[in-house]
Order: structure tokens, then sequence, then C-alpha cells
């Protein structure tokens, strides 16, 4: 079986506390959600990461997105 070396660290961004709140809420949907799961990150398995964004819906409201492009790019085809 082949390993996928996942090794992907996300950039770090500057966020108001609301963002923060509506990340950490978005992560929380994601993993009740069953999309996501936690993972211990250790040398041997330093996990993959992905940025999660907010969308302004068509009401105001927002929804959260997890870019998964890099992740794509790195899984072989």
């Amino acid at each position: 079986m082949n390993k996928l070396a996942l090794t992907h660290h996300p950039r770090e961004y500057r966020m108001t506390e609301e963002q923060k709140l509506l990340v950490r809420q978005g992560i929380q949907d994601f993993l009740n959600k069953k999309a996501v799961k936690e993972k211990k990150v250790s040398k041997k398995n330093p996990g993959f990461y992905s940025h999660l964004f907010q969308v302004q819906k068509k009401d105001g409201s927002s929804r959260s997105v997890l870019n998964l492009r890099p992740l794509n790019e790195a899984v072989p085809k």
C-alpha cells in the first residue's frame, strides 16, 4: 500500500474575535457531521491542514467552507 505524506501546513491569518468564533463554530459543525476527524499530530503523523473560511449566503447568514484543493493536489491520481 502506498502511503501519502500529508505535510501541508496552514498559513495563519489575523481574525477578529467574531471571525474566530465563526471558524470555531464551523469546525464544530464539521466534527458533528463527521465530515472531519480530530487527530493527534505527531512527528510520525504530521497531518494535513486545510483553510476554513466563511461565505456569505443570500439571506445574510454565513456558511463554512473547507478548502480541500491542496489535499486534492497532493493525492495521487
